[in-house]
């Protein structure tokens, strides 16, 4: 019995160790960098906007493949951009169990000006079409926000997130609200080798569909509500069905893939995911768009708390029709982590319990 605790109390102090040195580094990003951004600017990125039948394609499948919505200078561009301020904000420790992906970094955009650039007044040309819906009731004009974006990588040994629709951690607004994903490619990927990505064709799903079937696209969803990334032990029949549905392309950097927070899709494991191979790294770029009128769910900056209204802060800025210029004054100032002590200290403890004690319930 005091081996027992004498190993429980080591394993609950490096746990804690290791807590408080993601605590520290949340706390301290850098914030040297200034951003500037107005409506008198352009960006320097250039994305081809989609075609009408891209469009199309996109309201009715739920996803489009876009290939060159980027240049290989400007993809590559972006990689580099983006890597740096991967040092500069928080990336997701392998903390608790076997990561899907590894160097996962969050809200880049407000620590670089090239990615800010891209993702303030780039990427919502190319989103706009997709958001026509998204209208101020007020003013009866088109207007979006920038809810997040993330730079992360797929290497040899991982298996990524299996068939999902992003949750609160990718898409922390309230489960009604859709908008796009814009997901660009930063490397080669083959589908002979993996490493990529697959996304659900929505009409061959549904097509698939006996009238007797209970395996509908809502109940896929609820299947994994309570565990994101185990469609295949949660639902074998969604999963298998899936399958047999799925959409994957070969893609070179700056070929991107558009879908609706709606529409489900995985990571693609290296096809020979047991071999050796340290160069094997499909790194990749994603940025998400929400509506007017979103409200945030409970992973957010406390800006804006969670069940509010967006509007209005800095965080999550507006992008179209036009910048915000206090949102852009802020920006340029500088804007503090999304986890400060106050928040990750108690975060930090309830993973901790859970961990230690999983029949406990923390997060109720």
């Amino acid at each position: 019995m005091k081996t027992c605790l004498f190993y429980t109390g080591t394993t609950l102090v490096a746990i804690a160790a290791v807590l408080t040195g993601v605590v520290l580094r949340l706390s301290s990003i850098p914030n040297d960098i200034v951003i500037r951004l107005d409506d008198t600017t352009e960006s320097t990125f250039t994305p081809k906007q989609l075609t009408q039948s891209q469009i199309q394609t996109f309201e009715k499948e739920g996803v489009v493949f876009a290939p060159s919505l980027l240049s290989e200078e400007e993809a590559i561009r972006l990689r580099d951009a983006g890597e740096y301020a991967k040092e500069r904000v928080f990336s997701i420790p392998k903390l608790f169990g076997t990561s899907w992906y590894s160097d996962l970094a969050f809200d880049l955009w407000r620590t670089s000006p090239d990615v800010a650039s891209l993702a303030m007044q780039a990427l919502p040309k190319v989103a706009a079409p997709t958001l026509s819906y998204s209208k101020n009731p007020q003013t009866n004009n088109v207007e979006f926000r920038l809810l997040r974006d993330a730079m992360f990588q797929y290497s040899k040994g991982g298996a990524g997130c299996g068939w999902h629709v992003d949750d609160a951690g990718f898409w922390p607004t309230e489960e009604d609200r859709d908008g796009p994903t814009i997901w660009i490619a930063l490397d080669e990927i083959k589908v002979s080798e993996g490493g990529g990505l697959a996304v659900l064709n929505r009409t061959n799903f549904e097509e698939s569909m006996s009238s007797s079937s209970n395996v509908t696209l809502e109940a896929c969803r609820q299947a994994i509500a309570k565990n994101t990334c185990s469609m295949a032990a949660a639902s074998p029949e969604c999963y298998a069905k899936m399958e047999d549905s799925k959409l994957e392309w070969d893609m070179k950097p700056g070929d991107a893939i558009i879908w609706n927070r709606f529409t489900f899709h995985r990571g693609v494991a290296a096809v020979n995911n047991d071999a050796e191979d340290n160069n094997f790294v499909k790194r990749r770029y994603s940025i998400r768009y929400m509506p007017h009128g979103s409200k945030a769910g409970p992973m957010v900056h406390p800006s804006v708390g969670p069940g509010k209204v967006f509007d209005g802060s800095p965080y999550y800025p507006q992008v179209w029709p036009q910048l915000n210029e206090m949102e852009t004054k802020a920006l340029e100032r500088g804007l503090e982590a999304d986890m400060v002590l106050s928040r990750i200290i108690p975060m930090a403890a309830k993973l901790l319990l859970k961990k230690v004690f999983p029949s406990i319930s923390v997060f109720s």
